[in-house]
Parts: C-alpha cells; sequence; structure tokens
C-alpha cells in the first residue's frame, strides 16, 4: 500500500513538474518589459492625427472642386457677352478728268494712305440664365454645404471609433497589469503547494487545484494581452498615428 502511494506521489510530481517549466517559459515570454512599458499618447493627439487620412484628404479636394465650380457658376453669364474688333489698313485713290473749249484735256489724280480700327461688343442672354442664375449659383453653394457636413459627420464617426478604442487599450493596460500580479501570485502559490506536496504535507487535489488556478491566471492573462494589441492596433490604423514600438 505504501508503495502504491509513493509510486502515485512520483507520477503526480512528473506531471506538475513538467508543466511548471514549461509554463514558466511561456511567463517570460508573455510578460515582458515592453508591457509595461506601453503609454497612451494624449486622446487629443491622436484624433488630431486623425485628420491625415487618406479619406480626409480626398474631401479636401472635393471641397476644392466644388469652390472652384461655384466660382465658375457666378461667372457663367459672361459666355453671352461677344466682343469684335477689327483693323483695316489700305490706300485710296481718285483720278479725273476735265476739258472744255478753251482748256486743253488734263488729268488729276489724288491718293491717299488709310486705315480704320473698329470695336464693338454684343450681348445675348437667354431669360432662363437670367431668371435662374440666382438659383443656380444657390443650389452650388448647398452642394459645398453639403460636402462639409459630409466631412464633419465622418469626423464625427472616426473620433468616435477612436474614443472606443481608447477607452478600450486603458481598460486592457489597467486589466494587464492586475493580471500580471495575479500570475506572479498563482505561480509563487503553485511552487509552495508543490514544495509541500514533495514534504507529504498536502495532497493530489490540492495540488491539482492550485495547478487549474495557475492555468486560469495564465489564460486570462493571455487573452486580455491579445485584446490589448488589437485595441492599439485599431488606434494606430485610426489616428495614423505609431503607438508599439
Amino acid at each position: 500500500m505504501k508503495k502504491k502511494e509513493m509510486l502515485l506521489k512520483v507520477i503526480c510530481l512528473l506531471i506538475f513538474f513538467l508543466p511548471l517549466t514549461t509554463h514558466s517559459q511561456i511567463k517570460s515570454s508573455l510578460i515582458s518589459e515592453d508591457d509595461q512599458q506601453i503609454t497612451l499618447p494624449p486622446l487629443g493627439t491622436l484624433l488630431e492625427n486623425a485628420k491625415k487620412n487618406a479619406e480626409v484628404g480626398y474631401f479636401r479636394y472635393k471641397m476644392q472642386e466644388e469652390e472652384c465650380t461655384l466660382k465658375t457658376e457666378k461667372r457663367k453669364w459672361l459666355k453671352n457677352i461677344k466682343l469684335n474688333s477689327g483693323y483695316q489698313w489700305g490706300k485710296s485713290a481718285n483720278t479725273s478728268s476735265f476739258s472744255d473749249e478753251s482748256t486743253p484735256l488734263f488729268y488729276s489724280y489724288n491718293g491717299a494712305a488709310q486705315s480704320w480700327y473698329y470695336f464693338g461688343a454684343s450681348m445675348s442672354m437667354p431669360l432662363t440664365e437670367i431668371f435662374d442664375r440666382k438659383n443656380s449659383i444657390k443650389k452650388q453653394k448647398l452642394v459645398i454645404k453639403a460636402t462639409q457636413q459630409e466631412i464633419e459627420r465622418w469626423m464625427n464617426d472616426r473620433k468616435l471609433r477612436i474614443v472606443d478604442a481608447y477607452t478600450d487599450a486603458e481598460q486592457f493596460l489597467l486589466l494587464l497589469k492586475l493580471q500580471t500580479e495575479s500570475l506572479s501570485y498563482a505561480e509563487a502559490q503553485f511552487k509552495t503547494v508543490k514544495n509541500e506536496y514533495i514534504n507529504g504535507k498536502t495532497t493530489t487535489q490540492y495540488l491539482n487545484d492550485q495547478q487549474k488556478i495557475r492555468v486560469n491566471a495564465y489564460a486570462e492573462f493571455f487573452k486580455t494581452k491579445q485584446n490589448l494589441k488589437k485595441a492599439i492596433l485599431q488606434l494606430e490604423i485610426l489616428s495614423y498615428t505609431k503607438i508599439l514600438k
């Protein structure tokens, strides 16, 4: 009977000793100094950097396009005015002859160089353009205002998404620090119980319970770390700001 109990203790010792080594290696890779040094930039900085997004650039170009269209609309009436001018240069001559009973026939010639300038303007505007011009300009101004509203709506949506990711990251950062402490405590507690089990001061069931607590601590820590990384990566994409080194 004693041999069976000793064999059972050895088997349990091997079962729990091997996971201890493995989990110790995992702990060293999960808990690093980088996790403790992660700091979030100020929220205002992230919101300001979000304006560098390509989508914002697109809306700005669209605004410029609409403003140019408005200028064109205001000057559209000029197409109905036509200007014309010209210049001519030449010589004019007059030849004449005269004679009577007492005067022999004679010829006379008069010539001179001349130039002509002329300038004129004409205007022909359809009635629709006269009475609808104000409405056309107003319509284009409304297009510009709609584009501005579209920019503001997009920015507000982006700000809300940044705020959500930011608060999530803050929560996971705090939770990660707490779970790091819990994980260290669970690790230390398991080692203590394991030594007690080796010395015959505790039972296999109690050692198994401590192992479960230890494994759960690792699982919760890893889950929080992944959620933190996801939230920070979302912040980097939304705000065009590098956070993780």
